[in-house]
């Protein structure tokens, strides 16, 4: 694993954090180490970060199209309005990341942990979260157009105003998840049947921001 103590680490984190941002090699962030670090408005798009560790990381506007960051821990990192357009975010940790207004379309989640992420706003048309952790995550206004949530877990989750237009919903929980009556749901599914509560609007405070050193 690339350690941010080693001369090739702190190089790599001077390249993508200093004020002239340089395109990251497909290869050089596999595994690292990048605990915290500074990466806004950072150019990833394409990279390998395969299994690295970037809790608590700011990644605030950065582009990540394409880029692999499978089974990588993202947990509590800021990523508002970065775009992930179809990455590969499979097995990713994105516990308590916020993640508002980010374009996540087409992207690959499949079996990630989402708990408590903030997606407001975000953008997951035709997204695959089959198996995905998403219990207590806010997904207010939320694009889910055509997303697969198959095995999903959305249990206690925020729905208002979300667009789960053909969504695959299939063996979803969605057991004590609240929705308003702007969410949208794929034809003939009952939430309440499945658990989910109906609220009124504007009754959930989303007034949070991300905490970066």
């Amino acid at each position: 694993m690339l350690s941010l103590e080693s001369d090739k680490a702190m190089e790599i984190k001077e390249k993508i954090t200093g004020s002239l941002l340089h395109r990251i090699g497909a290869n050089t962030l596999e595994g690292a180490n990048l605990i915290g670090a500074h990466l806004r408005a950072a150019d990833l798009n394409a990279a390998n970060a395969h299994a690295a560790q970037l809790v608590g990381a700011d990644l605030t506007g950065a582009e990540m199209i394409h880029a692999n960051l499978s089974y990588v821990d993202l947990a509590a990192a800021c990523l508002d309005g970065a775009d992930l357009t179809q990455a590969n975010l499979a097995y990713a940790h994105l516990e308590y990341a916020m993640l508002r207004h980010v374009r996540l379309t087409t992207a690959d989640l499949r079996g990630g942990s989402l708990l408590r992420a903030n997606l407001t706003r975000a953008d997951l048309h035709s997204a695959n979260l089959a198996g995905a952790n998403l219990s207590y995550a806010s997904l207010w206004d939320a694009d889910l157009r055509g997303a697969v949530l198959v095995g999903a877990d959305l249990t206690g989750a925020n729905l208002e105003g979300a667009d789960l237009t053909d969504t695959d919903l299939a063996y979803a929980k969605i057991e004590g998840a609240v929705y308003d009556l702007t969410t949208g749901w794929p034809n003939g599914f009952d939430p309440q049947r499945h658990g989910a509560k109906r609220i009124p609007e504007g009754l959930i405070d989303r007034a949070v921001t991300c905490r970066t050193g």
